[in-house]
């Protein structure tokens, strides 16, 4: 994320799962700090809940770099174009994927968030490395942010400890955050239920009238 390490904690407070919390270069890097979220499955996944946390305006440009399920994920968050998240996401042996319901970025926009435009990185080599099936997703995760010029690939392999960054913190979700989310959850289960309850009822109706 573009934006200071305490504002990040508090970004990190407001989410589900605890993360390190780490300085790099003008840049703010999170990484999950724990195995699991603080809320049951399907929400238990750290790198989901991370991926899928909003960033707010003041924070952009915020990208993030994940693997999901073994495709690899870059979420894009500049507000230029648009507030929602955008998703590059990749699977080994194939390449890019569009799964439905996400927007997708061109390579230009992941260019402009990163600055990497204004260094002189190319847009037709950044889609030869997006497009390049080959690989695993971690190594196709690393060779993106090797081009733009990003910290945080040794962290990302595991390969070196944000623990060990001067300024490094860990920050943990609130109990309130997490309340909240499950108060979300619930109601989204009985609007769902009352839905569907409706619904059987309407076509009930229908099969008596006929």
């Amino acid at each position: 994320m573009r934006t200071d390490p305490a504002a990040t904690a508090r970004w990190v407070e407001r989410g589900l799962v605890a993360a390190h919390v780490v300085p790099a270069h003008g840049w703010t890097a999170v990484l999950p700090a724990e195995t699991g979220t603080r809320a049951d499955h399907p929400y238990d996944d750290p790198a989901l809940a991370l991926a899928s946390h909003p960033a707010s305006t003041r924070m952009r440009p915020a990208l993030g770099f994940f693997v999901l399920q073994g495709r690899g994920a870059v979420t894009v968050q500049d507000g230029r174009f648009t507030r929602a998240t955008q998703w590059l996401v990749w699977e080994p042996g194939v390449g890019l994927v569009r799964p439905d319901g996400l927007r997708r970025p061109a390579p230009r926009a992941l260019l402009h968030a990163s600055h990497a435009l204004a260094r002189g990185v190319e847009e037709e080599e950044l889609r030869g490395i997006l497009t390049d099936p080959r690989g695993s997703a971690l190594e196709w995760l690393l060779a993106v942010i090797d081009l733009l010029g990003l910290p945080g690939g040794g962290w990302l392999s595991g390969a070196d400890s944000p623990r060990l960054v001067p300024g490094a913190r860990v920050a943990e979700p609130t109990l309130g955050a997490v309340e909240r989310f499950h108060s979300v959850v619930r109601e989204d289960a009985d609007d769902r239920a009352i839905a569907a309850e409706q619904a059987d009822t309407r076509q009930k109706g229908k099969s008596r009238g006929r």
